[in-house]
């Protein structure tokens, strides 16, 4: 007898690829049916197999597709979505609760990598950092207006 293969649907966006394949979670699923779709348009997103769908991953982070109520009445016997983002905006949380589809997130995704950033555009604005560069780029090199970039070396 063999045992059913769950469905797993993993929507990523066509314009901010996260990924080319899911290979990581094949791997994890092995057994299991994944699919993945890249898509601009919540239509893009074939129908036919959307009854069959058990859980949907959801990397696309274009606020313009929304899973909404109309999207997520066809997934009749999913169990849980998961957006991989911190924010589940694009998601009808209240269609979802309605039709027994549970939606979670990633609440700390990306925290240290922002937290980084932020501090590495700080340092950069506090040292005019991009003054310096442009500066550079246009052929200039003058001493006097890297005095911070020096004391920062110190």
């Amino acid at each position: 007898m063999e045992s059913r293969r769950t469905k797993v649907l993993i929507v990523d966006s066509t314009t901010e690829k996260h990924f080319p394949q899911p290979d990581i979670e094949r791997e994890i699923l092995a057994g299991h049916d994944v699919r993945l779709v890249h898509i601009s348009n919540i239509n893009e997103i074939p129908t036919e197999f959307l009854p069959e769908i058990e859980f949907m991953i959801i990397w696309a982070c274009i606020p313009s597709i929304q899973f909404n109520q109309a999207f997520l009445s066809n997934l009749s016997r999913c169990r849980a979505i998961v957006k991989a983002a911190v924010g589940y905006d694009n998601v009808d949380i209240d269609a979802a609760r309605q039709l027994g589809i549970a939606v979670y997130n990633i609440p700390d995704y990306g925290t240290e990598e922002v937290a980084d950033h932020t501090l590495a555009l700080l340092l950069g604005v506090a040292r005019k950092l991009n003054d310096i560069n442009l500066h550079v780029r246009q052929g200039g090199w003058d001493w006097a207006s890297v005095k911070k970039i020096v004391s920062l070396a110190r």
